[in-house]
């Protein structure tokens, strides 16, 4: 059932059309990119595919979980918002905290096919990213998932006081700033194998660094998010926005509805 609520109904379409806008641009280029290499190229999937398809497919999921909580009628509801919601938004958590790493390892796996066995250093240096990557994870993964001990299914019961993730009190500056290193990690990691690159011209290696320097876009992002996030104001109004009693992931859904 849906919100009587006009100014929550709005907002909530108005963020949901904007995502889902935003998420057939992507799943628009993941298609070419496969097109690509099964028609041109005439290649089979790689590992590098496959982890850009489950990073595409966790994103749909998490979009499909914004769609469920909207029919609901819970957008802002906190209170008392019902199993459904309460499952999807727990969906929503994990989805997030842990699909964003799957485009990392999309491009790692990439890595690999650039990075010779004939360059020890860089394949050393390539594990290691691969090491801190993966237990950067699997930390988000765990802390997620067992936040409430073994009883997963806490986050979405209705019992008073009971445990959610949804409103846990997580330590922000850890969390992110595991996705904020393993996001400089993997983008200066290939600067290094362009510079040994023996191009024809000075020209195609200026192009190729331009290319490489778009992923600071992606820096950029993590943290004007991580900003908006903690230090943003909200529809609720800035006392209640900045209590410390509100957990992380409850002020980031009430800056969604901007």
């Amino acid at each position: 059932m849906h919100s009587d609520h006009p100014v929550e109904n709005m907002n909530a379409e108005s963020v949901i059309a904007a995502q889902w806008t935003l998420m057939s641009v992507a799943i628009l280029l993941v298609i070419a990119r496969l097109l690509v290499r099964f028609r041109l190229k005439q290649r089979n999937l790689i590992l590098s595919d496959l982890f850009l398809v489950i990073s595409c497919c966790a994103a749909v999921g998490l979009l499909t979980a914004d769609i469920i909580i909207w029919k609901q009628g819970t957008w802002l509801n906190i209170v008392d918002p019902g199993v459904t919601t309460l499952k999807a938004r727990f969906a929503i958590c994990f989805l997030f905290d842990t699909g964003i790493y799957f485009p990392k390892f999309s491009i790692i796996a990439l890595y690999y096919t650039l990075v010779p066995r004939t360059q020890p250093w860089m394949r050393i240096a390539l594990y290691g990213l691969t090491t801190i990557t993966t237990s950067c994870c699997l930390v988000t993964i765990f802390y997620t998932v067992f936040y409430c001990g073994l009883d997963v299914a806490a986050n979405w019961s209705t019992e008073p006081g009971s445990c959610k993730f949804f409103f846990a009190d997580m330590p922000v500056e850890i969390y992110w700033g595991m996705h904020l290193a393993t996001e400089v990690l993997n983008f200066i990691f290939p600067f290094s194998i362009v510079r040994d690159l023996r191009l024809p011209n000075l020209r195609e290696k200026i192009g190729l660094y331009i290319i490489l320097g778009l992923g600071l876009i992606t820096i950029l992002v993590t943290i004007a998010r991580y900003i908006n996030g903690v230090f943003g104001f909200s529809s609720y109004g800035a006392s209640e926005y900045l209590n410390p009693n509100r957990s992380f992931h409850t002020k980031m859904h009430a800056r969604n509805d901007r």
